[in-house]
């Protein structure tokens, strides 16, 4: 019976082999339910991430769209601008301003010089006058004093 040994002796290694291949099996069975679970989360999250990706980037497009629109409007308006300022010619412009303060100027030093000459005449008349005045009450104080001797003389002599 050596060879029922031995078939018992197989069947044993068989039996063993059979046990690791049923323990690798149920660790094959955790990693597919492992991978399973890995799979699912991973698709809700990327699920997630594309929702949460086409939000941003339709409030980047719409933002984007309200900016180009603005920059649109601010370069018309910059436009309109440019071209009224293009119009407006700032040499000559200020050439004739410069011209008018120096017109400005002169006819200020010609106002001056008149107020002086002005003065000095009015000057020269009020010490005429003050002459005229200062003889005037001499000859008045001398025809008074004349009378009043005059009168006295009279009085005396009467």
């Amino acid at each position: 019976m050596p060879e029922l040994d031995e078939i018992n002796k197989n069947l044993a290694d068989f039996q063993e082999e059979l046990e690791k291949i049923k323990s690798a099996s149920v660790m094959v069975d955790g990693v597919i339910k492992t991978a399973k679970l890995t799979v699912s989360e991973s698709k809700k999250i990327m699920e997630e991430l594309i929702a949460n990706s086409k939000k941003a980037t339709d409030g980047a497009i719409a933002e984007s769209k309200k900016l180009n629109e603005s920059a649109l409007i601010l370069f018309d308006a910059v436009d309109t601008l440019m071209k009224k300022l293009d119009k407006v010619d700032f040499p000559t412009r200020l050439e004739l301003l410069d011209i008018s303060i120096q017109n400005i100027y002169s006819r200020f030093d010609t106002v001056e010089r008149n107020l002086k000459d002005d003065i000095s005449l009015i000057k020269e008349k009020l010490n005429k006058s003050h002459k005229i005045s200062l003889l005037f009450a001499i000859f008045l104080m001398l025809l008074t004093g004349s009378t009043f001797v005059i009168i006295l003389i009279k009085f005396v002599l009467t």
